[in-house]
């Protein structure tokens, strides 16, 4: 619920929306309810979320929102019609909105990240120590998962460990 969320977290500096799970299909794979359910979580939680956060970093005159968006919004595929077409709308929207937001203060910016490799593990199950990169570029940790990424030297697609929630430390 994006009220409770904005409500207990009212002070943030930084938001990062990083939601989605939209199918791949073409048009007529993709029934109405399966296209409005993916878009809600995506599309539409990336809106309702700047929209309350933009006001408050806004207020302050300061802040930061960084929208990940799939680079397929740029290069459209019709056996994800409904992931590009999201994809795109959150392009455009980032666009729109930072164009001006600057100047009160609020950085808005999009990230695409390309293709990557992507390794995970069973839930519970601890990370096998040979395969985390002894040199990661990025970090991430939270009460459901930590991931690990990085870049190979030698050009090739980088590659992504994610591990599950129900690791305890």
């Amino acid at each position: 619920n994006v009220d409770k969320l904005v409500a207990e977290h009212p002070d943030i500096d930084i938001l990062v929306n990083n939601a989605g799970a939209i199918p791949g299909g073409d048009l007529q794979e993709i029934d109405e309810r399966r296209w409005r359910e993916a878009w809600d979580l995506k599309v539409f939680g990336y809106i309702n979320l700047t929209r309350d956060y933009f006001a408050m970093m806004r207020a302050r005159s300061r802040g930061v929102i960084i929208n990940i968006i799939g680079t397929m919004g740029d290069r459209l595929d019709p056996a994800y019609i409904a992931g590009c077409a999201g994809n795109a709308s959150l392009i455009a929207f980032t666009k729109a909105l930072g164009s001006t937001s600057a100047d009160l203060g609020v950085r808005v910016l999009g990230v695409n990240p390309g293709p990557v490799n992507l390794i995970t593990n069973p839930i519970g199950k601890l990370p096998d120590a040979n395969i985390i990169p002894r040199e990661p570029i990025f970090s991430m940790n939270n009460t459901n998962s930590f991931t690990f990424s990085y870049i190979p030297q030698n050009n090739a697609m980088p590659t992504v460990y994610r591990w599950n929630a129900g690791l305890q430390f």
